[in-house]
């Protein structure tokens, strides 16, 4: 806990609570708020919280590494992840955002956009994140099966919007990249192990819980495909780089079972390479039926 105005320090628990004090102190819902104040006055047609049948038929279908997903749906906190939109939209926003800057405001909304083009304070303004350079703009974020990227250069007038319909930390990393090679920085493209085909008869012998020193480490098959879940975390794709060898798209990370490279008998372990170190796990239990 820090004094008001002392730390930076951003929640979506926050922001979500902000949204439905903002609609319940005007008497309204916060999508029809958001209707009202910001997607109709701007023209963003398909920026919303409740799709129509005509949105319903073009929204994209949520997943993760292999996985479909269900979208998920916010009631009292829609504010931090419910609001529905497409990169025409996020682009007209975000050309106003920056038409914005240094014109006469015309309203509360233009007042926002104005102020938050203008401000070089750390970190924070508006909901928007300022990077280190005192300048770019940005917010990134993950729902459901969905992630969205925005980075705007007010100084140079550049921006970038990267939306997916699938919940990667990739679009970050992309997002990122695109703005220096805007300005022709070079940015190299980032490389991923080559993947090896395994067979499914030898990807189920690795399924079954791990015992770490610390923490467990739960294998199962979805879609086809290895997910590996760390205590407390979420499950993520792995994919083979060996017959025993796998690594995580989204973490720095890979995992190594205890286990003849061919054949179909149960690993016996698995090592976590993260960060330098190696955390070895015993296999706790067979996976069922076998």
């Amino acid at each position: 806990m820090s004094e008001p105005g002392k730390q930076y320090a951003y929640s979506n628990l926050g922001m979500g609570l902000l949204g439905q004090v903002l609609a319940t102190r005007v008497g309204k819902s916060y999508p029809d708020l958001l209707n009202d104040r910001i997607a109709r006055p701007l023209g963003l047609a398909d920026t919303t919280v409740a799709l129509s049948k005509e949105q319903e038929g073009r929204f994209a279908t949520p997943s993760r590494d292999r996985l479909e997903m269900q979208p998920w749906r916010f009631g009292a906190l829609c504010g931090c992840g419910g609001v529905r939109s497409t990169v025409n939209d996020m682009l007209k926003f975000i050309d106003l955002t920056l038409k914005a800057k240094g014109t006469k405001p015309e309203g509360p909304l233009a007042e926002a956009l104005r102020v938050v083009t203008e401000r070089q304070t750390d970190n924070m303004g508006l909901g928007w994140h300022i990077a280190g350079d005192g300048s770019t703009l940005y917010h990134m974020g993950q729902t459901g099966g969905f992630s969205a990227g925005l980075l705007i250069s007010p100084l140079a007038s550049k921006a970038v919007v990267v939306l997916a319909n699938s919940a990667t930390a990739h679009v970050d990393v992309l997002a990122e990249q695109l703005i220096p090679s805007m300005f022709g920085m070079n940015v190299p493209a980032r490389v991923y192990p080559k993947e090896v085909p395994v067979e499914a008869k030898a990807i189920a012998r690795f399924v079954g819980t791990y015992a770490c020193p610390a923490f467990e480490i739960e294998i199962t098959v979805r879609g086809g495909g290895l997910f590996a879940q760390i205590t407390g975390q979420t499950p993520f794709g792995i994919f083979p780089t060996s017959k025993t060898r796998f690594f995580y798209r989204d973490i720095a990370a890979e995992l190594e079972f205890s286990a003849e490279a061919e054949g179909e008998s149960p690993a016996t372990g698995v090592s976590l390479h993260q960060n330098g170190r190696v955390t070895r796990c015993v296999r706790k239990e067979a996976a069922k039926g076998e």
